[in-house]
């Protein structure tokens, strides 16, 4: 369904559903990294980010590095949204590797 951006009705509608909808998804994601296992899933999906290491190799690798390390940022958001004290729990659990 499209919405009419004139009808301020519907705008706040839509507006009302998108906004209860990243809530519900904080809230979920928050009850995982409660978690011991879902901690380390979304460690495993940071990691996977390598956003603390530098670029340095060919320019299609590069590109592919870049797509990974986008994705660790948009988790790595959502994380800090949902529950920020998640990422020094996630860090101090895996102490070994601390570089991301």
């Amino acid at each position: 369904m499209s919405v009419d951006v004139g009808d301020e009705k519907q705008v706040k509608k839509r507006q009302t559903k998108a906004e209860l909808a990243r809530m519900r998804e904080r809230e979920e994601l928050e009850t995982i990294l409660k978690t011991k296992p879902g901690r380390d899933l979304v460690w495993r999906h940071l990691s996977y980010g390598r956003m603390w290491d530098a670029i340095v190799t060919d320019p299609l690798e590069t590109f592919r590095q870049l797509g990974h390390r986008d994705v660790g940022m948009m988790i790595l958001a959502d994380v800090m949204e949902a529950y920020p004290e998640a990422y020094a729990i996630m860090r101090a659990e895996h102490p070994d590797e601390n570089n991301s």
